[in-house]
């Protein structure tokens, strides 16, 4: 019996296990906010340089709305998309977020959490998640950018 448990076990155990791995990246973004009604406010779209763990350095691209109607006193940050090209791959992810008001000088933060919905390259099959935050000022039109998370990958 205790031979039948243990050759059960085995085959149960997959080949291709899943290996968790930290994501902490950082790095500039340019935003381009443009006046769009059906995102009640602006629909903006980011582009710049992150590197860190585990991509080394990448290109982001993002999409969204940043929506001045959802809620009193914040600006929602939905809809959105965002690529992620390394040297070996690219992964595709979704956030949304809250963003305070900016300041008198244009300072905004913004943070919500991220999901990694797909990759390609050596990042096929990844899943994942974290939070992304944004220090940034509108007047300058730029931000830094963290993602902090973690993600599995198919051995």
């Amino acid at each position: 019996m205790l031979i039948l448990i243990a050759a059960c076990v085995s085959a149960v155990t997959p080949a291709q296990a899943a290996r968790s791995v930290p994501i902490q990246m950082s790095g500039t973004i340019s935003d381009s906010p443009t006046p769009d009604p059906a995102c009640g406010g602006l629909h903006n779209v980011s582009t710049g340089t992150i590197g860190g763990s585990p991509f080394g350095r990448s290109a982001w691209f993002s999409t969204g709305c940043i929506d001045a109607t959802a809620e009193p006193g914040v600006l929602t940050i939905r809809d959105a998309t965002f690529v992620l090209t390394a040297r070996d791959g690219k992964v595709y992810g979704v956030y949304h977020a809250h963003a305070s008001l900016p300041s008198s000088s244009g300072h905004i933060y913004a943070w919500g959490p991220f999901t990694l919905v797909k990759g390609t390259g050596r990042y096929a099959g990844v899943h994942g998640s974290g939070i992304a935050a944004s220090d940034g000022n509108i007047i300058a039109a730029n931000a830094q950018l963290n993602l902090s998370g973690s993600m599995s990958l198919p051995r």
